[in-house]
């Protein structure tokens, strides 16, 4: 059976739009085959960012099962819903498509959809044990009972590691910064709509060239591979199709990894270098490379009270290679920490302050959090378009 029309510019009012929901729901009780578990459904629908979103909840007469029904992509005036259900905690989803197809799954009874209007954070009337503890995006803030009842779009995975900062920054700076990224963008992702849950930080990256700096603790790439496939797997297995990496820090590259995993798991894998996403030069007037004017100031904005006083911060001067190919950039080979600088720092932290860190901050969550939204509606089999002519 076809969607209904929706024209973007067509006006409607509240009560309009909620009886041409309810007739949606209602048209289609034949087409949804029915499940006897399911006795009762109530639907309550905002808007948001231009997207219709409706969250469905099924009051069931046995134990298990939960659904929600919501808009995930726009094709002109046509609309493209998920319903994702959870059976006896075993979570599976089906779409319904411009033409109303369906992929075999969990099918639900549509008895009754009462509808009503609210925006993104405004109760629901589910407050009271509602099951959502913290954010609802961030994993170890959340539980059971709030995520087997969202079905999310995208897994957020932010990879920091422990290492010497210079003097001044904690060893877990990356750790932090990567978690105050995540959490920003996926805050805003999810008030426009798209439901993010973002892992728990990885704490060590790579560290082959700070072998020798006490407890700058390595993670081989191999390893890195190895710890990614299987959360990738238990994903993909969990239907969560879409996976970024948020990257932390500067010896972590994963694009060789993505590119060996790919292919062996049923995710999309894609990976986002917080600090480079935005041009940092309007921001600071040296960036610095490790522990400079972008870090220091980042951290002077997310985690002040773990930063020292910039007069005890050492001035992060780097030797330069003496081969010209390595020393201009275009040829690379990996640096002996304690060979370019004295202190652990690249890049001179003395200009550093919490608004400049804001600022940074809040441009880079901006650009992520619409990553994450285009990301969380694209069709997986269909990520590229012709050039225009």
């Amino acid at each position: 059976m076809p969607l209904e029309r929706v024209s973007r510019s067509e006006p409607l009012s509240r009560p309009e739009f909620h009886a041409r929901l309810a007739r949606w729901f209602h048209e289609r009780e034949e087409a949804i085959i029915g499940d006897p578990a399911v006795s009762e459904l109530t639907a309550w629908v905002w808007i948001s960012a231009g997207r219709f979103l409706a969250k469905l909840h099924a009051d069931t007469r046995r134990d298990g099962v939960g659904a929600y029904l919501r808009l995930v992509e726009r094709h002109g005036d046509d609309l493209r819903w998920t319903i994702a259900a959870s059976q006896k905690g075993h979570p599976s989803k089906f779409v319904f498509g411009p033409a109303g197809e369906a992929i075999p799954g969990f099918y639900l009874y549509l008895a009754d959809a009462q509808v009503g209007q609210f925006e993104p954070g405004e109760s629901t009337g589910e407050d009271a044990g509602s099951g959502v503890g913290g954010r609802p995006y961030i994993l170890a803030e959340t539980n059971w009972k709030a995520v087997h009842r969202t079905p999310f779009d995208v897994a957020v995975l932010p990879w920091g590691a422990t290492e010497a900062h210079n003097w001044h920054l904690p060893y877990a700076t990356d750790v932090i910064q990567c978690d105050a990224v995540a959490a920003e963008s996926a805050r805003r992702a999810w008030e426009r709509g798209a439901r993010v849950a973002v892992l728990p930080t990885v704490p060590f990256g790579v560290q082959t060239g700070q072998l020798d700096i006490p407890f700058c603790l390595n993670l081989n790439p191999s390893t890195q591979l190895a710890v990614l496939h299987d959360v990738v797997q238990s994903l993909a297995g969990q239907g969560v199709r879409r996976l970024v990496i948020l990257n932390g820090h500067g010896g972590n590259d994963f694009r060789a990894i993505i590119r060996e995993l790919q292919p062996r798991v049923d995710c999309f894998l894609c990976a986002i270098n917080w600090w480079n996403c935005v041009d940092p030069r309007p921001f600071f007037a040296q960036p610095g490379d490790h522990a400079g004017e972008l870090e220091t100031s980042v951290m002077m904005h997310v985690a002040p009270d773990l930063v020292l006083p910039l007069d005890e911060a050492g001035p992060g001067r780097e030797r330069k290679a003496r081969i010209a190919g390595l020393r201009e950039g275009w040829a690379w080979a990996p640096r002996r920490w304690t060979a370019i600088t004295d202190d652990t720092g690249v890049g001179d932290p003395s200009a550093a302050t919490p608004e400049k860190g804001a600022a940074f901050l809040d441009a880079v969550a901006e650009r992520i959090a619409g990553f994450l939204v285009e990301l969380a509606a694209a069709d997986l089999d269909d990520l590229y378009a012709d050039a225009p002519a």
